[in-house]
């Protein structure tokens, strides 16, 4: 597999891995922590290896999918994701999503993945509409962890940014 450095995390259809970006490593060393299995991805969360919330949210849903994926109990796994980080919002509403659509006898893998777009998405509008807002010489102050490594790809805050600067 091919691994794109810009992509904080990545799905990797032939393997069934989640593969991240360590970003306990950055910015020194760009190097990648491989996921098998739910408890790899549990680690993930708590020693910092994603960091933000949406990065979390969409690393626990494909925890949730690993699980599913290697026959595991999908509610000791979602126990287990739940209480990786409490202050993470988005891991709570992307770990209920996973167990609607297990409980629906959907796909957890395909409601992880449709979590990843989703993020995208809403990535790319932030920084649409947000850009709008911001003038050639403005100074802007972001708080948190509010770029590409955060989010699925391309950053909430500094998204904006990102649009901003394109124009």
């Amino acid at each position: 597999m091919k691994r794109d450095t810009l992509k904080s995390l990545t799905w990797d259809e032939e393997n069934s891995q989640l593969v991240l970006i360590d970003q306990r490593k950055l910015p020194h060393k760009l190097e990648y922590f491989i996921c098998d299995n739910y408890e790899d991805v549990a680690f993930a969360i708590e020693d910092m290896v994603v960091r933000g919330a949406p990065a979390i949210g969409i690393s626990a849903a494909y925890g949730m999918a690993l699980a599913e994926i290697g026959g595991e109990d999908i509610e000791k796994a979602y126990n287990r994701l739940k209480n990786t980080r409490p202050t993470a919002v988005n891991l709570f509403w992307a770990l209920d999503r996973c167990m609607r659509a297990y409980r629906d006898r959907r796909s957890i893998l395909s409601e992880a993945k449709l979590i990843h777009r989703e993020d995208m998405e809403a990535c790319r509008r932030i920084g649409e509409i947000g850009e709008s807002i911001i003038e050639d010489g403005d100074t802007v102050l972001t708080h948190c962890n509010a770029g590409a490594l955060a989010t699925s790809a391309y950053g909430t805050a500094l998204g904006v940014i990102r649009s901003a600067s394109m124009r």
